[in-house]
This record gives C-alpha cells, sequence and structure tokens, in this order.
C-alpha cells in the first residue's frame, strides 16, 4: 500500500500544521482560558483530524 506524492505531501504539511496548532493556540490565545475551553479546543481539533485522516485513506488516495 502505498500514498500518491502529492496527496502525501499535502497530509504530511497538514498533519505538522494540526501539530502546530494543538500548541500554538493554547500558549498565544487560550492562555487563560477557563473551564472547559482548552479541553474542547483540544477534543474538537483532534476530532476533527481523525475525520480528516479517514477521509484521506478512504477516499482512494492510496496506490492500489
Amino acid at each position: 500500500m502505498r500514498f500518491r506524492g502529492r496527496a502525501l505531501k499535502a497530509y504530511v504539511v497538514a498533519s505538522l500544521a494540526v501539530l502546530a496548532l494543538h500548541y500554538i493556540v493554547p500558549y498565544t490565545v487560550l492562555h487563560r482560558a477557563e473551564g472547559f475551553t482548552l479541553y474542547a479546543f483540544w477534543s474538537i481539533l483532534a476530532a476533527a483530524w481523525v475525520v480528516a485522516t479517514v477521509v484521506f485513506v478512504s477516499w482512494g488516495w492510496l496506490e492500489r
């Protein structure tokens, strides 16, 4: 199972961007957040990335 070149590069770049968002936003925007705001941010971002990963794998961006 191999990924197509452009799709894999886009996925890697998006992965790095999401990873950066997991750290940059809480330390800059949400540093004074109270309650479940930070937890909600991380949960929504992680869930969105899981959905994006499922779409990436299932939409045939794999060479067969």
